[in-house]
C-alpha cells in the first residue's frame, strides 16, 4: 500500500488532479483512488493485483494517473464474452 501523502502532498496531488483533467493533450486521467472509485473495487483489492493486472500507469513527477485509454484496455482484458459470463455461473 502506498504510504499516505502529508496534507500539504495531498491538496497538491488535488490540485494537479484538477489541472490534468483540464489539460486537453493529456485528457481525463485519473488517480488510482478515482479509478478504483469508477470500477467499484476497494483501493486495497487493486494494490492485491498483481501488477501485470492493474491498468497501465502515467507518471507524471511522481504523480500516478491512468489515462482513458489505459482504463479501456483495462477494462477490455477483463471483460468476459457474454458466453464466458453466462458458463461461469
Amino acid at each position: 500500500m502506498p504510504p499516505k501523502l502529508d496534507p500539504i502532498a495531498a491538496a497538491a496531488a488535488r490540485i494537479t488532479d484538477a489541472i490534468l483533467a483540464r489539460l486537453s493533450d493529456v485528457g481525463h486521467a485519473h488517480s488510482i483512488p478515482n479509478f478504483c472509485a469508477r470500477q467499484g473495487m476497494s483501493k486495497s483489492h487493486y494494490y492485491d493485483l498483481p501488477p501485470e493486472d492493474r491498468p497501465d500507469i502515467m507518471d507524471i513527477n511522481g504523480l500516478k494517473r491512468i489515462t482513458p485509454e489505459a482504463e479501456a484496455r483495462w477494462r477490455e482484458r477483463h471483460t468476459k464474452p457474454a458466453q464466458e459470463a453466462k458458463e461461469a455461473t
